[in-house]
């Protein structure tokens, strides 16, 4: 009874040894794991602030490119100013060609024929 209450004992001295030792691996592992998450978490912060800080402060190609497309918006604004006008000026002489009658026409070229 002995013998077999020895070899029973060592059998599971032996058991818990080995359990210990994959008890310890796991938690080594929980451990790694759980680096490895706060280096994740940590990247992703970092990545997140890079990326606010960029969209604050654009890249020297960037900033030229809005400089130039702010020069472009102005030049558009005033092209379109400038064709607003003519329009205006358009509309006037349109108005004023339909008051010059077909005789006012022929009398004014009469004069023109008449001092030259």
């Amino acid at each position: 009874v002995r013998e077999v209450s020895g070899t029973c004992q060592a059998a599971d001295a032996a058991e818990i040894k080995r359990l210990q030792g994959e008890l310890r691996k796991a938690q080594e592992a929980a451990s790694d794991f759980q680096r490895l998450a706060q280096l994740h978490e940590e990247g992703v912060e970092s990545m997140r602030m890079e990326l606010q800080h960029a969209r604050e402060s654009p890249t020297p190609k960037e900033a030229e490119l809005m400089h130039d497309n702010k020069k472009l918006v102005e030049q558009l604004v005033m092209r379109q100013l400038q064709i607003a006008e003519f329009m205006e000026d358009n509309a006037i002489l349109q108005r004023n060609l339909r008051r010059i009658t077909p005789e006012k026409l022929a009398m004014t070229q009469m004069v023109k024929h008449n001092s030259s």
